[in-house]
């Protein structure tokens, strides 16, 4: 696991490059991100899965515009290079349901060539981009990694 900053982690499991954010992500973040998407792709293993997950804290919630144009444009260079992605967005309520519909409008800007979708569980994210590959990716361990991130950006969390 590596911090790209304070607040977001990033890992690789299972032929899956999972990003877990505590707060929005910043250009950096987003670039860094998109550079590990390509460079994977590169590997002998082929197209890596992308998993996105968004912790449901107070300093996550509304993405200002510049964030939002620069993670159109990152998906628009990143995507090409992976098999799927699964954007999950674990907060509840309307709010949640609000940001998926946030992320889920800026996906038709992008036009993804390859399968995306926003879920509001780990759990279903996770299925969903396990069986986009054959073998499968190991769910558990994909599971697993993603929730000892969350836990790493949990521990001492103060907003």
């Amino acid at each position: 696991m590596d911090y790209l900053s304070p607040d977001h982690v990033v890992d690789v499991v299972e032929r899956t490059l999972v990003l877990v954010l505590r707060r929005p992500p910043t250009t950096a973040v987003l670039s860094a991100a998109g550079m590990r998407i390509r460079a994977s792709s590169r590997l002998p293993q082929g197209k890596v899965a992308y998993l996105h997950v968004v912790l449901d804290v107070p300093t996550t919630g509304r993405v200002d515009e510049d964030i939002r144009e620069a993670f159109v444009a990152q998906s628009r260079r990143a995507l090409p290079h992976v098999e799927g992605a699964a954007m999950i967005l674990l907060r509840t309520g309307f709010g949640g349901a609000a940001m998926r519909a946030a992320v889920s409008s800026a996906l038709v800007v992008v036009r993804p060539s390859v399968p995306v979708r926003t879920f509001s569980r780990v759990e279903d994210g996770v299925e969903w981009l396990s069986g986009l590959s054959s073998p499968p990716r190991d769910a558990r361990a994909i599971l697993t990694t993603t929730a000892s991130m969350s836990e790493a950006l949990l521990e001492n969390y103060a907003p």
